[in-house]
């Protein structure tokens, strides 16, 4: 097996989470120069953070490397063939895990949600989500999993992309309803 590369696609992929930190962070500085709550300036933020993380996982193939290694453990410990077991049993884990995070999100979006302002900080959250669940997902690397994330859908890509800029875009609108409106919460 060789090793990953830094390829192109990469530096797309690391440029697009390196404007969406930006946009976040300017959604995290409008809100504290408008004095929204410091739950809005801590949520962008950390948003903003963790897509600079991402930005970092991609040029540096910290993740590539990983699964690379991963895989590569697994032909030394001589497990490779039997590996689909311990694969499965993680993505059954993953995926309750996801739903629980999903329910605990929804109902707690449902009670405090009082505007827009809100939903679109709720909607940035759960792109967030969806991105950590697919970094599992690829880490994981189960072939019917990868079948259908590296296919001919490329769902990888849509997933990747589609929650890059629906983050974006939630720190937009974000942006547009407290310059709008800053007394409204």
């Amino acid at each position: 097996m060789d090793a990953p590369e830094l390829t192109w696609l990469s530096v797309v992929a690391a440029s697009l989470y390196l404007a969406v930190a930006g946009a976040c962070t300017f959604a995290a500085n409008t809100a504290s120069r408008y004095r929204q709550p410091p739950l809005y300036v801590r949520s962008w933020m950390l948003i903003a953070l963790f897509f600079a993380v991402l930005v970092s996982l991609r040029l540096f193939l910290i993740e590539d490397l990983l699964e690379f290694r991963l895989r590569e453990l697994a032909h030394e410990q001589g497990f490779y063939n039997e590996r689909r077991v311990g694969q499965i049993s993680i993505m059954i884990g993953l995926f309750a895990l996801a739903s629980l995070a999903a329910i605990v999100m929804v109902r707690k979006a449902l009670r405090l949600s009082r505007g827009r302002r809100d939903q679109a900080l709720f909607a940035a959250k759960v792109a967030c989500s969806t991105m950590v669940l697919l970094i599992c997902l690829r880490l994981v690397s189960l072939h019917v999993i990868d079948a259908l994330l590296y296919g001919p859908l490329k769902l990888n890509w849509l997933i990747d992309i589609g929650t890059s800029l629906a983050v974006l875009g939630c720190a937009l609108v974000y942006i547009r309803l407290v310059r709008a409106s800053p007394k409204a919460t």
